[in-house]
């Protein structure tokens, strides 16, 4: 998967690379640093870059939204909402409060689901 080889030797990110990581808004992620929800470091010409571990998802991992775990999956975005809720899919929360759902996961999920039409 490109993200997963783009950012997984990568300990510190750009703004811009940041969202794209964990797929929310550059203004997001300025909105984070503002609160401080996130670390950062500033270089002597001003830039600001975001380090991994506080954006909250494990290192070398494909994250899936919910939409994409639905899509993904075949299903509706409320039936993921519901794996989620009763425990049936594990997943990881950003900062924001936002869900991200392992790629692992979801293929777990679709061999339970064709496992039991063997």
């Amino acid at each position: 998967m490109q993200q997963e080889s783009q950012f997984s030797s990568k300990q510190w990110f750009t703004i811009k690379e940041a969202a794209k990581y964990v797929k929310v808004s550059r203004f997001t992620i300025h909105r984070w640093i503002r609160d401080k929800k996130i670390i950062t470091k500033v270089l002597p010409n001003g830039r600001k870059l975001i380090k991994k571990s506080s954006l909250g998802l494990s290192d070398s991992e494909y994250w899936f939204t919910i939409n994409e775990a639905a899509q993904y999956l075949g299903v509706s975005r409320k039936t993921v909402n519901n794996w989620l809720r009763k425990g049936k899919i594990s997943f990881e929360t950003i900062p924001s409060g936002l869900r991200r759902i392992k790629k692992e996961e979801l293929d777990k999920k679709v061999k339970e689901k064709y496992h039991t039409f063997y």
